[in-house]
This record gives C-alpha cells, sequence and structure tokens, in this order.
C-alpha cells in the first residue's frame, strides 16, 4: 500500500477536501461519497465533528437527495458545534432548496449573528430576501456577501442558492 493510501485510509480530511473540490465542481454525488467515506473514518478515529455533518447535509440537499437525512446531520452539526454559523448556514441552504423560506431566513440570519463575517450566511439572507419580495434588501445582502468573500459565496451559489 502507497503512502499515500495508507494516510488516506486513516485520516478523514484528504476525503473532507476531496469533498469540497468535487461540491464545487457540481459533482454533488463524488462530493457525498467523499463526504461519507471522511465521516465513516473520522467515526472510526473517533474523531467526528460538527463539520462532518454539516458538508454531508450540504451535499445531500444539492442532490435533493435523502433531506430528512439531511435535516438530520444539519441538527446534529448546530447542536454540537462550538461556533454553529456553518453549520447553521449549512441548514438554512437545506431550508431554501426545501423552499421553507421563513427558516432559511432564520437560520442564515442567525448564522450572520454568530459570524457576522459570514459571507455565505449574508448572501444567502440577501437570496431569501429576494424571494421573498424585498429586493433592495437582499441585493444589498448578496453584495456584502461577495465583497467579504465571493469564493464561500459561490460555494453556495453553484449549487442552487440563487434569487
Amino acid at each position: 500500500m502507497s503512502r499515500a493510501a495508507a494516510l488516506e485510509s486513516r485520516a478523514s480530511e484528504p476525503w473532507q477536501g476531496r469533498g469540497g473540490v468535487l461540491f464545487r465542481r457540481g459533482d454533488y454525488a463524488g462530493a457525498n461519497a467523499a463526504y461519507n467515506q471522511a465521516a465513516r473514518i473520522a467515526a472510526r478515529m473517533a474523531t467526528t465533528d460538527s463539520g462532518h455533518h454539516s458538508t454531508r447535509c450540504v451535499a445531500r440537499a444539492a442532490l435533493r437527495e435523502d433531506l430528512d437525512e439531511a435535516e438530520t446531520l444539519c441538527n446534529r452539526a448546530v447542536r454540537n458545534s462550538d461556533n454553529p454559523s456553518g453549520a447553521l448556514t449549512a441548514r438554512g441552504y437545506l431550508h431554501f432548496v426545501r423552499g421553507d423560506m421563513e427558516a432559511a431566513a432564520a437560520d442564515f440570519s442567525r448564522a450572520a449573528e454568530t459570524d457576522p463575517y459570514s459571507a455565505s450566511a449574508i448572501c444567502g439572507r440577501g437570496v431569501v430576501a429576494v424571494r421573498q419580495g424585498r429586493t433592495a434588501e437582499g441585493e444589498a445582502g448578496m453584495a456584502r456577501g461577495a465583497s467579504i468573500d465571493q469564493f464561500e459565496v459561490d460555494f453556495y451559489a453553484n449549487a442552487g442558492l440563487r434569487p
């Protein structure tokens, strides 16, 4: 077994990273598989954290599959996180995918309050505002999120978080 293969069998981080790359490429099924592998390794090594749950939630939401399981994962991530901004953003995205704009707005707002520099939470709140007819407010939020971190905003926008 090569050294890289041995490392991959003992560490979840390479699988998390692979999942992120695949997600950004639009390969949500591949990302889901990589995130699941990362979670299996982390569970075996007793290192599972809320990030594993959040990424698995987002991948399932992007696939529009297993949304009940995605919600369970997101809720677990929010509950177990010391800084739940990323988990709240993931759950906001899940609510958005499900068409529940009120719940999405609540989670994106709470995420932005927890981390005022969370570009994806601020942009997500803006997208929801536009969907709810508050266009000026929404466009300002989307612009602010993009000005903080366009790369982070694109992560969700490419998966459908758009007005």
